[in-house]
């Protein structure tokens, strides 16, 4: 596909080469408007935030598994999902909780814990932000 007389003298040998994978992967297309995570991204760095649900995640543990540094992580991950990785993680502690609170034998505490929360208090301060009612209510109506 490049020939000897396709070189660049200003691009080097390592990034021609990074080129001619790209564009042999794409069959001759390169994407130079993807933008966000790659689908393996996203679903590595989801994946890991939804089994570690009930301790905080921090931002550098989640951009060291998709090996990108914390601002490029958290600007690709906003592109990908519309949310900043912390609301992300706020919405799926409380999808959990909304799921949890089903299950009659559990406690508010006991599923406070098991989604991150310190606190009761604090679970019910952010889950009554989110869905417009506090656990209680919420437990209520299922």
């Amino acid at each position: 596909m490049f020939s000897s007389a396709d070189r660049s003298p200003g691009l080097p040998d390592g990034l021609l080469a990074a080129l001619r994978t790209q564009i042999d992967a794409t069959g001759g297309e390169l994407d130079v408007h993807r933008r966000g995570l790659a689908a393996w991204q996203l679903r590595r760095v989801t994946e890991h935030m939804r089994a570690n649900l009930d301790r905080p995640v921090a931002l550098a543990e989640l951009a060291a598994l998709v090996r990108l540094s914390r601002f490029h992580f958290c600007t690709a991950f906003r592109l990908a999902t519309g949310q900043t990785p912390r609301n992300w993680l706020i919405d799926e502690r409380i999808r959990r909780a909304a799921a949890l609170l089903a299950d009659p034998s559990l406690t508010i505490t006991e599923i406070a814990l098991e989604v991150g929360y310190d606190t009761p208090s604090a679970f019910t301060a952010r889950f009554r932000q989110r869905m417009n009612m506090t656990p209680s209510e919420y437990r209520r109506m299922c």
